[in-house]
């Protein structure tokens, strides 16, 4: 069996944010007895958030622009897709979701991620 300890340790230490998982789940009213969907913060982790490629095109008068970003995380630490992530590093705050499936490895875990466009 191979051991990730050393590895984890080093990864975490390039950690410089802090995430929330957040979800949409339905609420039942307790006067009401009406369900609404209301979000829900399920866990906070530390984290890295990483740019890159930047891609900025022009079309027809306007700037278009593209960017690739992933959020590393701590080898236990499951996110849904289509999750809500705020993601706050380097004092700046970013509202992410989960867009697809992640690099999964011994020490970390590696989400590609999107700004948040809307629950699905």
């Amino acid at each position: 069996m191979v051991r990730y300890e050393a590895h984890t340790m080093a990864i975490a230490s390039l950690f410089e944010g802090v995430a929330t998982i957040i979800v949409r789940e339905s609420v039942k009213d307790p006067i009401t007895k009406v369900m609404t969907p209301q979000e829900v913060e399920k866990e906070t982790f530390p984290c890295r958030l990483s740019f890159t490629k930047n891609k900025v095109e022009e079309k027809e008068h306007t700037w278009d622009t593209e960017r690739t970003m992933t959020l590393f995380v701590g080898p236990k630490v499951v996110i849904p897709i289509g999750s809500k992530i705020k993601a706050i590093q380097a004092g700046a705050e970013f509202h992410l979701q989960a867009s697809g499936l992640p690099a999964v490895y011994g020490s970390h875990r590696e989400y590609p991620v999107s700004e948040f466009s809307g629950w699905l």
